[in-house]
């Protein structure tokens, strides 16, 4: 994972403190999430990537115009 975030300018917005505060969080809980499915056998670690069917995305159909 990335290191956190350092704050170089000390006069930031509110909105910004916001972001920082939840993209923080997020980062927090998405390497929970992913340390459970490790453990629970859920996702694996093969040669530096993680596999599992939680991880696969559906993809739409394609159309053709």
């Amino acid at each position: 994972m990335s290191s956190p975030l350092n704050v170089i300018n000390q006069q930031i917005t509110s909105a910004e403190r916001l972001a920082l505060k939840m993209g923080k969080q997020l980062q927090a809980i998405a390497g929970e999430d992913v340390r459970n499915k490790l453990e629970s056998g859920e996702i694996r670690l093969i040669n530096g990537r993680y596999t599992g069917e939680s991880l696969k995305v559906p993809r739409p159909a394609r159309r053709r115009f």
